[in-house]
């Protein structure tokens, strides 16, 4: 299992090392683009994600919204 962050044009680097840290380094957390397995992520946080990106990762099941609102996910029409 890994995690992907999604949010284009932000650093997230703050994110990526608050969830590493409670996740105490058991889960791999990567920020996209550069996801090196990509079917490992069974978890994504997005913002404003590049649409048709969410289906770069096959075994997907939990998709978190990083703000409020999730117009952003209904407006990507692959998911």
């Amino acid at each position: 299992m890994a995690i992907a962050i999604v949010v284009p044009g932000r650093d997230v680097s703050i994110l990526k090392k608050n969830i590493e840290e409670k996740l105490q380094g058991e889960v791999p957390v990567w920020i996209y683009p550069d996801i090196p397995d990509p079917g490992a992520v069974r978890m994504a946080v997005v913002w404003k994600h590049p649409p048709g990106s969410l289906q770069e990762f096959p075994n997907l099941a939990v998709v978190h919204s990083l703000g409020a609102g999730v117009e952003h996910l209904l407006d990507d029409v692959l998911l």
